[in-house]
């Protein structure tokens, strides 16, 4: 968030590690490493044993099975934040409030 300023101290991932930088970036790497740049398939990703499935959080679980997203540390507003999704047939970016709970997954710094 914005308001109130975030703390830099307060991270998610152990020392030494952060969240990937969103929309692309660091998102784009990593699935041309694992998963071929395919934007069509989720399937090196999931073989690669780093990502599952994991669904969202909304008061609920959701979707649990069918796709994953995984937050980046880059927000486009006070309220929203751009994530990882990813399928069976798609790969990409995607953006979204932060009132929807992701999965993380952290990088090296």
């Amino acid at each position: 968030a914005t308001t109130p300023a975030p703390v830099p101290t307060t991270n998610i991932c152990p020392a030494g590690w952060r969240l990937p930088v969103g929309n692309g970036g660091e998102f784009a790497t990593l699935n041309t490493a694992i998963n071929a740049g395919s934007a069509s398939s989720d399937a090196g990703l999931l073989t690669s044993g780093l990502f599952q499935r994991s669904g969202y959080w909304i008061g609920s679980f959701g979707n649990q099975g069918s796709y994953g997203l995984y937050w980046s540390s880059t927000q486009y507003s006070a309220t929203n934040a751009y994530s990882l999704y990813f399928s069976s047939t798609s790969v990409s970016p995607t953006d979204g409030g932060k009132n929807g709970a992701r999965a993380v997954r952290c990088v090296a710094e």
